[in-house]
C-alpha cells in the first residue's frame, strides 16, 4: 500500500509496503502528533445498501466488524454478488444494483468510473482491497477517528478518496504521461519524491491525492454531518466541490464576502466587520447537516439586499450556480418593485411582515438559510442587549417591542413549517427560547 504524507501543502513522505494493521497504527501515531490529520483512503467504506439489509446490518460499521470476521471467506468462496475470481462472471442480481449511489453518482473522468465493490477479481477489481481495507475502518474508528460519513466530522478525520478525481484524466500507465503531470502541475514536490511519484500509478495516485486533498482542506473543515440512511449505509466518495460539475465553490463564496462586504460593519458595532455574521450563518447551516450549496448561500444571503451596486442575480448564478442565486433571492427582503429602482419605502413593520408571509411559500431550502440567519441575530441580541441594556437599541430602525414582534412572527413562520426536521427543528426550538430570553431581558 502507498502512502504520501502532504504538510503545509508540500509533499514531505511518500512510501509503501505496510499491510493494513500497520497502516492503522502508522495513522494512529501520526493523529497523536497532529490531531487536526485528515486521512484519504483509495477504497469503498461500503458496499450497496441493499446487501447490507438483507443481512440485517444497520450500519456500515457492522459491515466492518462483519468483513474482519467473514471477509477472507468471501473472497475465497467468491459467491454472489461477489465476481471475478475462478473465472465467475458478474452475476446477474435481479435488478438490484452493483454499485453504492455515491458510485454512480460521481463524475466521469475521462469516461470511467468507480468500479463495483463486488468485483474481486480480474482488470480494475477493487473488491478485495475495500473488504481488506474495512477492519481498518474499524480500528481506526475504535481509536477516536470520525470516519466521514458515518460519524459527524471532527478530528482526526477519515475520508474515502477516488484518486481518478483527484488526478484528473492522465494516462497513468504511461509514466512519461505521469512525469509530465508532476512536472507541469503547480503541487509543491521536492525532485526526489516527484521522480518517486512518478515511478508506478500507484505512487503517482498515492502523491497527487494527498497534494490536492491539502489544496482544498479548507472544504475538508465544512463536511455536512450526513442524516439521510443512503449515505450512512453506503458511504460518500470526498472529491473538492471546485472540481465536482455544478458545485458551488465555497472558498470563492468566502473571497467573495469578503470583497463585496469590505466596507460593511454590524449595527451598533462600527469595529465589527459583517463578514463575521456571515460566516457565522454558514457555520450554523453546516452544523445542522446543510451541503456546501446551502453554506454557500448562507455566506451569501445579504448580498443582493445590501450590496446591490455590486451584486445581482445573475452574477451569482455565473459564479456559483442557479441554486444558490435562488435561495439569496429569497432571503432577501429588500423590497425593489422595478429592476434599478430604489427601495420600496414601506414601514419597517410592514416590510417585516411581508417576510413572515414569504416563508411559508418558500423553498425548503431557502427557509434554512433564513432561520440560521435569524437565529444568529437573536442570539447577538440577546447577548448584546445583556450588556448593552436599552442603549442597544438605538441604532435600529424600530424599537425594543417592534422587533420582539417580528422576531416572535418569525418563530411561528419556522414552526409552521413541518419540513424542518432533525437538527433544524432543534434551531427552531433554540430560536423560541431566544426570543423568550430577549423578551424577559427588556
Amino acid at each position: 500500500m502507498w502512502m504520501a504524507r502532504v504538510e503545509r501543502g508540500r509533499l514531505r513522505r511518500l512510501e509503501n509496503g505496510r499491510r493494513g494493521s500497520e497502516v492503522a497504527s502508522l495513522l494512529q501515531r501520526w493523529a497523536l502528533r497532529d490531531p487536526r490529520l485528515v486521512v484519504g483512503l483509495d477504497f469503498a467504506f461500503s458496499l450497496p445498501g441493499w446487501w447490507l439489509r438483507e443481512r440485517g446490518l444497520t450500519s456500515a460499521p457492522e459491515l466492518w466488524d462483519l468483513a474482519a470476521a467473514e471477509g477472507e471467506t468471501w473472497l475465497a468462496n467468491c459467491a454472489p454478488p461477489f465476481w471475478g475470481r475462478g473465472r465467475r462472471a458478474r452475476p446477474d442480481l435481479g435488478g438490484r444494483s452493483h454499485f453504492r449511489q455515491t458510485d454512480l453518482s460521481c463524475p466521469p473522468t475521462a469516461g470511467i468510473r468507480p468500479k463495483s465493490g463486488f468485483q474481486i477479481g480480474g482488470a480494475g477489481a477493487v473488491g478485495t482491497a475495500a473488504i481488506r481495507g474495512m477492519p481498518v475502518l474499524a480500528a481506526l474508528r475504535r481509536a477516536g477517528f470520525s470516519i466521514w460519513p458515518f460519524d459527524p466530522p471532527r478530528w482526526p478525520l477519515v475520508v474515502e478518496i477516488y484518486p481518478r478525481l483527484l488526478t484528473g484524466p492522465v494516462r497513468k500507465s504511461s509514466r512519461a504521461a505521469r512525469e509530465v503531470h508532476l512536472s507541469t502541475s503547480a503541487l509543491d514536490q521536492s525532485p526526489a519524491l516527484r521522480a518517486r511519484a512518478g515511478s508506478s500509478p500507484d505512487a503517482f495516485d498515492a502523491a497527487v491525492s494527498a497534494l490536492v486533498m491539502s489544496r482544498y482542506s479548507r472544504e475538508l473543515v465544512i463536511l455536512p454531518t450526513m442524516t439521510d440512511e443512503v449515505s450512512r449505509l453506503e458511504g460518500e466518495i470526498w472529491h473538492p466541490n471546485a472540481l465536482r460539475p455544478g458545485q458551488p465553490d465555497f472558498e470563492l463564496a468566502l473571497s467573495r464576502s469578503v470583497q463585496w462586504h469590505r466596507t460593511q460593519r454590524r449595527k451598533g458595532k462600527p469595529e465589527v466587520p459583517y463578514v463575521g455574521h456571515l460566516m457565522g450563518v454558514a457555520a450554523i447551516v453546516i452544523e445542522a447537516g446543510g451541503d456546501v450549496t446551502l453554506a454557500t448561500a448562507a455566506l451569501l444571503h445579504d448580498t443582493l439586499e445590501d450590496q446591490p451596486e455590486q451584486v445581482n442575480a445573475e452574477l451569482l448564478a455565473r459564479e456559483f450556480g442557479p441554486r444558490v442565486a435562488s435561495i439569496v433571492e429569497e432571503c432577501s427582503d429588500s423590497e425593489v418593485d422595478v429592476p434599478g429602482q430604489p427601495r420600496d419605502q414601506t414601514s419597517w413593520l410592514g416590510r417585516k411582515q411581508r417576510y413572515i408571509e414569504s416563508l411559508k411559500d418558500a423553498s425548503l431550502d431557502a427557509v434554512k438559510v433564513s432561520l440560521a440567519d435569524k437565529l444568529y441575530n437573536a442570539r447577538a441580541i440577546r447577548t448584546d442587549h445583556a450588556v448593552l441594556g436599552p442603549a442597544f437599541w438605538e441604532p435600529f430602525n424600530a424599537g425594543a417591542d417592534a422587533q420582539l414582534s417580528y422576531y416572535r412572527g418569525l418563530v411561528r413562520a419556522f414552526r409552521s413549517r413541518t419540513d424542518l426536521q432533525g437538527r433544524w427543528r432543534q434551531l427552531v426550538e433554540e430560536m423560541d427560547e431566544t426570543v423568550e430570553a430577549m423578551a424577559q431581558g427588556r
